[in-house]
């Protein structure tokens, strides 16, 4: 499950009003094993993840003509939750990929948000601390440009065959700053001009190659790609019954981050490049992935790659296209690429908490032992909640706590996801929960439980360590 959406559940936040209310039914286009996130309640159309696609946010709709029941409306939850600010409901999100720029613009101006709609998108700014997207045709438009839809698989097993989608033509390779790992250049802008790198480098437990940049009028485009050991993979998927279809089971939250550290295919790098003695941070990014392994479907985007670049298809390929602004000379005399791992979160051993008790704790990966001494447990009580129509639970549990000696990098977390808000009148609300964690410095900490209406007979606290992966990478390309 996206971490951004997660957060987002634990809000209690209904997006109801921005036409994403939570629920929603399978259709026969559906993507199989795709956790539906919203639905517009009309039309059938309804937000999913995918299997396969990592935090990439689709819009699914019935109602169209095939081959476009799905489509990727968003990179992640976040930048999801800041298309409904910028366009108020999820219609034009759903509908921009069919639109020119000017039809969208009018568009927006007919179908100005409601009453409602504004105090939600209030809400998600004020709570999540985001804006709207500053440009939603282009950043849709560019997202759909070329995308490779060949890993989704329908609902309903005969589709893809009745269908009958003829193969998009080979394309000439040219690298737009605007067009994603395949395409681009439909606004007028033109492709970068290559500059081979082919640059392989050590880094965080992995053989990396850094491929070609492309010097654009907007920025700089640079090509990388990581090896992972195919059996790697494959002993990651057996040990948590996973399969290229889905597993079919929501994991628990401590297996969820297991699972989350453990994929060697995911890594989590923020970048930056150093060009002609500049800094420039990354503005953004794409990738895909080459697997070569039974049941995989590799795309076309991913095979291109492989086949370009010349990477050896014997292993995974973890690729990535990233972009990074400029507005100083295009001429490249040096090129220097810093790459950093942001830390993982790895769950210890759940345990329970009574006031002047202690519990032992095991560091998960360095195997240190910590004492934790619980100094209290107390029910609280807030105030009662109402918004947009849900009452929200208002009953928690908080502990302070010590650690013995003091244990850098551990949050406190309650294992169960707390109750889900209400609606007024009666019948549930969005199925998540409120909670909060709070973590100090030395000394004292402080753990909120999950919200409650009911306060449950005892707390499962779960301990999460934030792990760092590894020191910041420097490499000289040009």
């Amino acid at each position: 499950m996206s971490s951004d959406y997660e957060k987002f559940r634990a809000s209690g936040i209904d997006l109801g009003a921005l036409g994403a209310a939570p629920g929603g039914e399978a259709y026969f286009c559906t993507p199989r094993g795709a956790q539906i996130i919203g639905s517009e309640g009309a039309d059938g159309v309804h937000y999913c993840f995918a299997p396969g696609y990592g935090d990439t946010v689709f819009a699914v709709s019935p109602g169209n003509a095939a081959p476009d029941y799905v489509r990727a409306v968003a990179r992640s939850f976040t930048d999801f939750l800041r298309l409904l600010l910028a366009c108020g409901h999820g219609a034009a999100v759903e509908q921009c990929g069919r639109m020119t720029r000017e039809g969208f613009s009018a568009y927006l101006a007919e179908n100005a948000p409601s009453a409602e709609a504004r105090e939600t998108m209030d809400a998600v700014s004020e709570i999540f601390g985001v804006g709207p997207m500053e440009d939603p045709w282009g950043y849709i438009h560019e997202l759909q440009s070329g995308f490779d839809y060949s890993g989704i698989h329908y609902t309903d097993p005969g589709l893809m065959a009745d269908m009958a989608i003829e193969a998009e033509p080979e394309r000439e390779w040219a690298v737009y700053y605007s067009g994603g790992l395949w395409g681009g250049g439909e606004d007028g802008g033109r492709p970068g001009a290559e500059i081979s790198v082919r640059r392989e480098f050590a880094a965080f437990g992995s053989r990396w190659t850094a491929l070609s940049a492309y010097a654009c009028e907007e920025g700089l485009v640079l090509d990388i790609a990581r090896e992972v050991e195919p059996m790697s993979l494959r002993a990651f998927m057996e040990r948590h019954g996973l399969g290229f279809g889905g597993s079919g089971r929501e994991p628990d939250r401590a297996e969820r981050l297991r699972m989350e550290a453990e994929n060697p295919m995911e890594l989590e790098l923020r970048a930056s490049v150093t060009v002609n003695g500049r800094e420039l941070r990354e503005s953004g990014g794409s990738g895909t992935a080459w697997l070569p392994l039974a049941g995989a479907e590799n795309g076309a985007e991913a095979r291109r790659f492989v086949e370009r670049y010349g990477l050896d298809a014997d292993y995974c390929q973890d690729i990535r296209r990233l972009r990074f602004d400029w507005d100083g000379p295009r001429e490249i005399e040096s090129l220097t690429l810093r790459l950093a791992p942001e830390p993982v979160r790895l769950p210890g051993a759940p345990f329970r908490a009574r006031a002047g008790g202690e519990v032992g704790l095991i560091h998960p990966l360095t195997g240190a032992q910590y004492t934790l001494r619980v100094n209290s447990v107390k029910a609280e009580e807030g105030e009662e909640l109402e918004y947009n129509g849900h009452i929200f639970p208002n009953k928690r549990i908080r502990m302070e706590y010590e650690t013995i000696p003091d244990a850098p990098g551990l949050d406190i977390e309650d294992c169960r996801p707390g109750d889900p808000p209400r609606r007024i009148g009666g019948g549930d609300g969005a199925v998540c929960g409120v909670s909060a964690i709070l973590s100090g410095g030395e000394g004292e900490h402080c753990a909120l439980s999950s919200a409650y209406f009911e306060l449950p007979g005892d707390i499962v606290w779960l301990p999460v360590w934030r792990v760092e992966r590894g020191a910041e990478a420097e490499i000289e390309l040009v």
